[in-house]
């Protein structure tokens, strides 16, 4: 490996052993490097930047910041009257929440009750990234941690 500098750009050199795949190449400035480089991943990033709108991440749209959920245990709901313990396990894979009784709570906090448009997040295990976007419901939801 040759590391070639000058004022202008600073570019990495590799020596490749054969067979070398023609009819590839892959341009990339060092900076892009430096957090991920494989090829399907450099094809995300060029098709991104040609969107109609811009780029924005997720925390500069939040109304407030983010928070986990209750860490209650779950109870059998006997009517649709008890608020709902949303459980990711109650959302389906087109995210919508599964038309269930559910589970409800023996204690609930005031903050943990959802409003008008809150986005569920799932943030760990095999369901990362599964969400839910909350809509208002004749009872009352919360989310139970994951």
């Amino acid at each position: 490996m040759k590391n070639n500098t000058s004022k202008e750009k600073s570019c990495i050199s590799y020596n490749l052993k054969n067979p070398v795949l023609t009819n590839r190449m892959y341009i990339l400035q060092k900076s892009e490097l430096e957090k991920r480089w494989d090829p399907s991943w450099y094809v995300y990033l060029q098709s991104i930047q040609g969107f109609k709108y811009k780029k924005v991440e997720l925390k500069h749209l939040l109304i407030e910041n983010p928070q986990y959920g209750a860490n209650e245990i779950g109870i059998s709901r006997e009517t649709n009257t008890e608020p709902r313990y949303i459980r990711i396990t109650d959302i389906n894979e087109f995210g919508e929440l599964e038309n269930v009784l559910g589970k409800t709570a023996e204690n609930i906090e005031e903050k943990y009750f959802l409003q008008e448009n809150d986005l569920l997040l799932a943030r760990s295990g095999n369901t990362v990234g599964k969400s839910y976007l909350y809509k208002k419901m004749a009872y009352e939801c919360f989310l139970q941690v994951t």
